[in-house]
């Protein structure tokens, strides 16, 4: 069995790239270098990008022709083990004379390390041209911010700067820290010119729109066309949702290339698609966005999250939801947490109500004129029901309001009236991360423990961490498992929050909230089989289990994890990934694979597994200090892999969960009721007795772990429906769990 984790990143993501493939690779340079390791890209590349929209075709060099746009690529990263000091990149030429042939090179700068430079050629295909650049068309893609999105948006250029430093003195990148996490790139878009001559067909290129607004639903087209000798009218044309086309009004450009914009106001929320045009006949590639059109009134001293500075005074206040406390059968009390500069009187109060999709009901907590919490006890509940509330405030600058959170209060005597149960414990919930993420479909995965009496699920999901919607709703029994859940018809580039829920006898438990982003749909670099998640049973492949040999963990405790696996079908299998999730918990070293960089998963590479052939890895991790008492602390492993006879790609779930203790452990005065022993012989009987539970304890707990395989299924076409439950519920089998 090889593992490569050079060659790909994994089955379970999308490709990391977008203007650069950004990689990683494992041996760093003393001191401050610039782009010295093996798993470094080459510093400058060149793409065609009329060619191929989102300048994903990088190399060396590139074939162009007259009227195309080309991009030139720089790639750069902190090679060693110290931080870079004032990084900078230059470039030439600015524009190239007509010819066939045109070389750019870069060089790459700092303080402290040794300059570095390359070059890259674009060829022109027909009569010799000239390449000149399109002014500001430099695009910024800083800290892997493109990793798992090959489609993502640029970050705006630091230090105020336009682009054209990269012509004289240099674009400032400025301190740039050592390792992967820091390592971007810059690209550079050119036109090539057909040198004047009349009756050329006009280019068009539609550049990212910038300027979202959601509360006054507000976006700036941008363009780029060049008339080639023609005389042209531009404008944009844009639909919402797929519906009808509505056009911009239209501009004269004569003869001239130049960059074209058009800023949009009061657009309902939805899905936008547009492309800039010139002469009704020719047409840019297609750019998307998307407005809520839900979104909180801005901040009047924040106007819309772009960090305006306000005078002493006069601040809107900014809120928090807490946690309640003092939980009982007919009461609770409600936190909430005021920031604010302490020059103004604020009204704080809570909404609440029986459901987070209507809070109409108002409990007024006074006034406040100083940072810090705020609290009042609510009266008057009914017993065993959910209720939701949420922190706000008001002064004469604006109001705020923080998150939803919820609370079930107490049943009466803690007997299960409706169901005849005895005493039985809520269940217990996590959420997990979401898998299988696309452009239109992301599959959530919860964890549940139902403690002894029958238990419902269901997800709650939305656009916000307000959520609002639920789906349906899935009775598990009495045992435990996964909860996962696909969902369909999702927005391209949109991010989706969620979060699992439980309700048993005994009440409800909410898992901690979530979110994922979907995938844009559009060209992606060395694209890999994303891993589509059906609807549970069909033919096994993968015999997957993970355990850690214990039910209980604590704080700041060293956890091994043993993850094992076995081909038990007659064919070989090929490229299986396999992924193993810790969200509660910190990776600390792994005997196999890598340490993704949030230091919460571990990737391994597999070519390929015989027919009955394993596998095992053990994963070290610790427990973070913020679980509390009585938590399930949950472990995911998911391997993805080659249908053999299809070659679709399907995957494999295994969990381990365990409750939480901050209670220490201490071996006692005595052993199996007996003293401690006074000779070495009476301490090795001891030892092998210990060592024998061990070796049992192991060999029942593996043959009890949960295995599970899921078909593939193709995504759902892009809808325009923000987020619908309308995805696959799955099965998962699983052992009964051990009774408290």
């Amino acid at each position: 069995m090889k593992t490569n984790f050079i060659k790909k990143f994994t089955l379970l993501t999308t490709a990391f790239a977008v203007a650069f493939g950004m990689t990683s690779a494992v041996a760093f340079a003393s001191g401050a270098v610039i782009n010295s390791t093996s798993g470094d890209l080459k510093t400058v590349r060149v793409s065609n990008y009329s060619a191929q929209p989102g300048a994903m075709a990088w190399g060396p060099t590139v074939n162009s022709a007259a009227g195309q746009t080309v991009s030139v690529g720089i790639y750069y990263h902190n090679s060693g083990d110290v931080a870079l000091q004032n990084l900078r990149i230059k470039l030439s030429p600015q524009n190239s004379g007509s010819s066939s042939s045109h070389a750019f090179t870069a060089t790459l700068s700092a303080d402290n390390a040794t300059s570095v430079t390359d070059s890259a050629t674009i060829n022109v295909i027909d009569a010799p041209q000239s390449v000149t650049y399109i002014p500001t068309a430099v695009y910024w893609y800083p800290n892997q911010a493109c990793k798992n999105n090959p489609n993502c948006q640029p970050t705006t250029l630091a230090f105020g700067q336009n682009g054209g430093e990269l012509f004289g003195s240099g674009l400032l990148i400025g301190t740039l820290p050592a390792g992967w996490s820091t390592q971007g790139g810059i690209t550079v878009q050119f036109k090539v010119s057909n040198n004047g001559v009349v009756g050329t067909v006009p280019s068009v290129t539609t550049y990212a729109p910038t300027g979202l607004s959601d509360t006054s639903g507000s976006v700036t087209l941008k363009g780029f066309v060049n008339p080639n000798g023609a005389n042209v009218s531009a404008w944009f044309k844009y639909r919402r949702n797929g519906g009808a086309w509505v056009e911009t009004t239209h501009q004269s450009l004569g003869t001239t290339a130049q960059n074209i914009s058009k800023n949009l106001s009061g657009l309902p929320g939805g899905n936008y698609e547009y492309q800039a045009v010139a002469n009704d006949t020719y047409h840019g590639e297609s750019k998307f966005f998307t407005l809520y059109g839900d979104a909180d009134p801005c901040d009047p001293c924040d106007p819309c999250g772009n960090d305006y500075p306000c005078s002493s005074g006069d601040d809107a206040p900014s809120v928090d939801t807490l946690s309640p406390t003092s939980i009982d059968t007919d009461s609770a009390t409600l936190r909430g947490d005021l920031n604010d500069d302490g020059n103004d009187t604020n009204d704080i109060y809570f909404k609440w109500g029986t459901s987070s999709n209507n809070l109409n009901y108002t409990l007024n907590a006074g006034t406040k004129s100083s940072p810090g919490t705020f609290s009042k006890n609510l009266s008057g509940l009914d017993e065993d029901e959910t209720y939701y509330y949420k922190a706000c405030a008001t002064n004469s600058n604006g109001s705020d309001c923080g998150a939803i959170e919820s609370f079930d209060t107490d049943s009466e005597d803690g007997q299960c009236i409706d169901y005849g149960c005895n005493g039985e414990e809520r269940p217990d919930i996590t959420s997990l991360s979401a898998v299988a993420i696309t452009t239109s479909t992301a599959v959530v995965d919860g964890y549940y423990n139902a403690n002894g009496c029958s238990v419902t699920t269901y997800f709650e999901y939305g656009r916000t961490d307000n959520l609002g919607s639920v789906t349906g709703s899935t009775n598990r029994g009495n045992g435990s498992g996964s909860m996962a859940y696909a969902f369909t018809s999702l927005a391209p580039n949109t991010t989706y929050y969620y979060r699992a829920v439980g309700t048993n006898c005994e009440g409800t438990t909410r898992g901690s909230i979530k979110s994922f982003t979907t995938k844009i749909g559009t060209i992606i670099v060395n694209p890999v089989t994303p891993v589509f998640v059906g609807t549970g049973g069909g033919s096994q492949f993968i015999k997957l289990m993970i355990d850690n040999n214990r039910t209980t963990v604590r704080s700041g405790t060293d956890i091994g994890y043993d993850v094992s696996w076995e081909n038990v079908t007659g064919s070989t299998l090929k490229n299986l990934v396999l992924e193993v999730n810790f969200d509660q918990m910190d990776v600390i070293d792994t005997d196999m694979g890598s340490i993704t960089h949030d230091g919460h998963s571990v990737i391994v590479e597999i070519d390929s597994l015989g027919s009955r052939d394993t596998g095992e890895m053990t994963v070290t991790t610790r427990t973070a200090g913020f679980l509390k008492d009585g938590e399930p602390v949950v472990a995911q492993a998911i391997m993805a892999f080659e249908n053999p006879k299809t070659t679709a790609t399907e995957n494999a779930i295994a969990y381990d969960s365990d409750e939480f203790t901050t209670r220490g452990s201490t071996l006692g005065a005595s052993v199996f009721g007996l003293g401690l022993p006074t000779s070495l012989g009476g301490w090795l009987i001891i030892l092998l007795v210990i060592l024998l539970i061990i070796v049992l304890a192991r060999h029942f707990m593996r043959q009890n772990q949960t295995r599970v395989v899921m078909n593939s299924q193709v995504a759902h076409p892009i809808d325009a429906a923000p987020m619908q439950a309308t995805g696959n519920d799955y099965m998962v089998y699983r052992p009964t769990p051990p009774t408290k």
